[in-house]
């Protein structure tokens, strides 16, 4: 991904893939406010399914977007978490009772505990649907958008800041990592599938990244950072009539989830009751 300025292409070191479609296009308040009221949603009840609908509901944007294939490498970097999740919480949660059922694995008898493998998809499904819906924010929405509208709902700007700088060091230490790996393999590295191979990539990797941690600081301290004084913003936008339905839509979404909440209660779902609606 390149931006031009002045002639010269540089690279991108943003989350954000730039593209011309619809949800690009979008105001960053409304895409800020879906996410949030989604993925508290997808908190709110002890089951797997309202998290799991919520992620599902995110991929029709995302195609649209067109960062399927950026949005997917990103979940392949929690797909190891996600596995040892179910491992932990299947085999060994002390808290379960009741076994699901029993398995011969290489000659072990593994069994498979009903609370720890309900648990285990329920943080799945809502690692999944937060993963996705801020995923989908931050691929499609510019950080100067999004720095506006989170000072606009009352954020300070040093915390603004913070969040959008670790934001940009995901993307940032992903390049310093290939130009790396690149550098050495010209020098005849072969790191194959051996992990230890990597250290002497690490080396080089903290020291890059710790320099331009320091250019950094230089910059903001040549741009007067944490001058007082009202700031203002170049991308400043206003919300058009269909964005504020929109964000008024998600109000009401996250009202009538409230209320789902105090009137169904968490909806877990227990052992007896999963037994229940198996046998029909």
């Amino acid at each position: 991904m390149m931006s031009e300025g002045n002639g010269i292409k540089m690279p991108w070191v943003s989350m954000y893939v730039p593209k011309d479609t619809i949800v690009h296009k979008s105001h960053a308040k409304v895409k800020l406010a879906w996410t949030i009221v989604l993925s508290l949603i997808a908190v709110m009840f002890y089951n797997p399914i309202p998290a799991f609908v919520i992620f599902l509901a995110s991929i029709p944007f995302i195609i649209i977007g067109r960062i399927a294939t950026t949005f997917l490498k990103r979940v392949s970097y929690v797909i190891t978490t996600l596995v040892v999740i179910v491992i932990f919480q299947s085999l060994f949660a002390k808290y379960a009772k009741n076994v699901l059922t029993t398995i011969d694995l290489f000659g072990w008898r593994v069994t498979i505990l009903y609370e720890g493998l309900f648990k285990a998809l329920w943080l799945i499904s809502i690692l999944l649907a937060v993963i996705a819906w801020f995923s989908f924010l931050f691929l499609t929405t510019h950080p100067s958008d999004l720095l506006s509208s989170l000072r606009d709902i009352g954020l300070p700007f040093t915390a603004c800041f913070i969040i959008l700088s670790t934001l940009q060091m995901i993307p940032m230490m992903e390049r310093n990592m290939n130009l790396c790996l690149e550098s050495q393999r010209s020098r005849g590295l072969e790191i194959g599938k051996n992990p230890f191979k990597l250290i002497p990539v690490i080396i080089p990797l903290t020291v890059n990244t710790l320099e331009r941690i320091t250019k950094m600081s230089w910059s903001l301290e040549g741009r007067a950072f944490g001058a007082s004084g009202k700031r203002t913003n170049v991308r400043a936008t206003n919300v058009s009539t269909m964005g504020k339905i929109s964000i008024a839509l998600a109000i009401g979404v996250l009202i009538v989830g409230i209320v789902c909440r105090i009137y169904f209660g968490d909806m877990y779902i227990s052992y007896e009751q999963f037994l229940i609606l198996t046998s029909r």
